[in-house]
């Protein structure tokens, strides 16, 4: 069975038989991996409150744009 993959740089030609439908998950998840990741931010607040107390919150962010 022949299977057409993207092609992700770095990665060797296509899989044998034994380890074909990880390999094919493996190039899709890091062909979106790769286009993603430039959009991806990670975000920190840190907030003080009153008689000192620190309130903090953490979390991610995914921008696109056209």
């Amino acid at each position: 069975m022949t299977t057409d993959l993207p092609k992700v740089p770095g990665l060797a030609g296509p899989p044998d038989d034994e380890t074909e439908a990880l390999d094919a998950y493996s190039r899709i998840v890091s062909a979106v991996a790769a286009e993603v990741t430039r959009h991806v931010a990670s975000l920190m607040v840190r907030a003080y409150g009153r008689g000192g107390a620190v309130r903090e919150g953490a979390g991610s962010g995914v921008v696109f744009t056209d």
